[in-house]
């Protein structure tokens, strides 16, 4: 009976093992891989920790709350209706320079 589950087993794995090895990732006729698709950043992961958070592992649910609510705020400030009388400058975007803006653009 072991040997039986053992050989089903191992003949399970090596198919996985055989099948993974046979998928060939879409390419770009320049070879390159084709990522082509519906990407999205509508997520509060940033691609690069802050540095406010130092060797913080974790956040805590306080820190996770504070973190979301000020997303929150940014972003009704960011799609809030156009108002012709603000000044320049006001809204999500209150505070940011040309040049901040546009760091790290070639």
């Amino acid at each position: 009976m072991r040997k039986a589950i053992l050989a089903c087993l191992l003949a399970a794995l090596l198919g996985q093992t055989a099948r993974s090895q046979e998928y060939e990732p879409p390419r770009t006729s320049s070879g390159r891989p084709d990522l082509q698709g519906v990407w999205t950043n509508k997520t509060l992961t940033p691609l690069s920790r802050p540095s406010e958070f130092g060797q913080i592992r974790a956040l805590s649910a306080e820190q996770a709350r504070r973190l979301e609510d000020g997303h929150q705020d940014y972003l009704e400030a960011e799609f809030a209706a156009s108002d012709p009388d603000r000044e320049a400058g006001a809204g999500a975007q209150a505070g940011l320079t040309m040049a901040s803006m546009n760091f790290g653009k070639t």
